[in-house]
């Protein structure tokens, strides 16, 4: 009931990157933001901040895609030469073609390797360095690994299946300590 909680426990079937929503009043609630990831960690593993970044793509209130809530988020610095893994979670109400990406200050694209979809870690012959673009359609998660070799501003987009930009992030590489 309204004002009312409850406690679930559940084991997950493996580490990933997952997504929770609700089912119940589904439209009116994904566009209230009641959604998020659930980040699954191997036994044994703890969280890593610092390499290891989250974004939830969505639309909340109708009011256009974020990516955790926001369509510019705050810079990020990360050290050149150093893996940071990338999960994308896609649940907006109707974008099935958003792509991501991460642009270098020219305008070219950067490289990632692709290492998880779904919540499932890709096997070795589907981990693929390409690239930094991807679709990413509703209720879909990626994971990538990216690790800058040069020293500089990029930018990580969110854009429509027609080119628009929708949402981003301003990164900055810089000199490892």
């Amino acid at each position: 009931m309204p004002g009312d909680s409850f406690e679930v426990r559940m084991t997950p079937p493996r580490a990933g990157t997952f997504i929770y929503h609700t089912h119940m009043l589904e439209l009116r609630q994904t566009v209230g933001g009641l959604y998020g990831a659930l980040i699954v960690l191997p036994e044994g593993a703890t969280w890593d901040a610092e390499h290891d970044h989250v974004y939830v793509i969505g639309n909340p209130r109708i009011t256009g895609v974020t990516i955790n809530g926001a369509r510019t988020l705050s810079q990020l610095e990360v050290p050149a030469g150093v893996t940071q893994r990338m999960r994308f979670i896609n649940i907006t109400v109707a974008n099935p073609n958003l792509r991501v990406r991460i642009v270098r200050g020219d305008s070219t694209l950067a490289e990632w390797t692709a290492i998880a979809k779904d919540g499932m870690d890709l096997p070795p012959h589907q981990r693929v360095t390409g690239p930094a673009e991807r679709a990413v359609s509703i209720g879909e998660t990626y994971d990538f690994a990216f690790t800058p070799a040069q020293v500089g501003a990029y930018t990580l987009q969110v854009r429509s299946g027609a080119g628009a930009l929708l949402a981003q992030q301003p990164i900055t590489v810089v000199v490892r300590r």
